[in-house]
Parts: C-alpha cells; sequence; structure tokens
C-alpha cells in the first residue's frame, strides 16, 4: 500500500503494525526502486551493515536509523521502535544539553548575569529530561 506525492521520490511505505524493522528497511527499499547498494550509498553507511539489517543480523541503531528514514521514507519510529526512539532522543538532548553548558561555562563574552541565567536554564531542562524519562 503507498501513498503518493507527485512522483515516485514522493512515495512512502504504509505503516501495517505488524512488520519487523528489518522488513521495513527492504520494503522502503523496494517501494523507492533503490538498490541496496544505492541505500547504502545514500544514507552514508555500508552496504554490509545495510544487508545485515535487512536480513535481521544487526538490529537498528539510532544513528543508522535516523540516516535510512529520509532515504526510504519509512519513519523513524517504524526503524526503532516508541521506546528506542523516545530513549535516542533523549539521549541526544541530553548530550546537547551538557554541551550548550560547557559552551556557556567557557565563554568570555556574555555577561555573569546572562551566564548564570543560561546555566539556570540549561541545568532546569537536563531535570526535566531526566524526570521524565
Amino acid at each position: 500500500m503507498l501513498s503518493s506525492g507527485e512522483g515516485k521520490k514522493n512515495y512512502r511505505v504504509a505503516q501495517p503494525a505488524n512488520l519487523t524493522p528489518a522488513e521495513y528497511v527492504r520494503i522502503g527499499c523496494e517501494v523507492m526502486e533503490l538498490k541496496q547498494r544505492e541505500v547504502a550509498r545514500r544514507a552514508g553507511i555500508s552496504e554490509q551493515a545495510l544487508s545485515d539489517i535487512i536480513h535481521g543480523r544487526r538490529p537498528i541503531g539510532a544513528r543508522i536509523a535516523r540516516k535510512l528514514s529520509p532515504v526510504i521514507r519509512v519513519p523513524i519510529e517504524r526503524l526503532l521502535g516508541d521506546t528506542q526512539e523516545r530513549d535516542a532522543l533523549e539521549r541526544d538532548l541530553l548530550s546537547h544539553i551538557r554541551r550548550a553548558r560547557n559552551r556557556v561555562k567557557k565563554s568570555g563574552s556574555m555577561s555573569e548575569e546572562t551566564q548564570r541565567f543560561l546555566l539556570q536554564e540549561l541545568e532546569g531542562m537536563e531535570a526535566d529530561l531526566q524526570r521524565s524519562a
């Protein structure tokens, strides 16, 4: 089952709930009419990694799912599952918050008041994120 926009590149894979992530990848390649080699190239992953994913020998991690999703037009949630996606997004957000905190601490171009305010906001964001996990 497909839905389409203007042309082939706008097709999206329908999302029946009983497919495995590997099946979504395989079907996404077929629907987009792309060879595995081309999907791997466009996603920036090795052909072997893609083959291992399609054949169920390798799980799809968050990093690879983010690369594959736009290439094969399959939502990242279908490639990872809701729990894994949330966990991956939370880890990414925590990482960004920590990097921002370090940049604020090292910045010499902002006032102490601004620096204190930003650090408090970042700490609050991090605490809220950890509480929601």
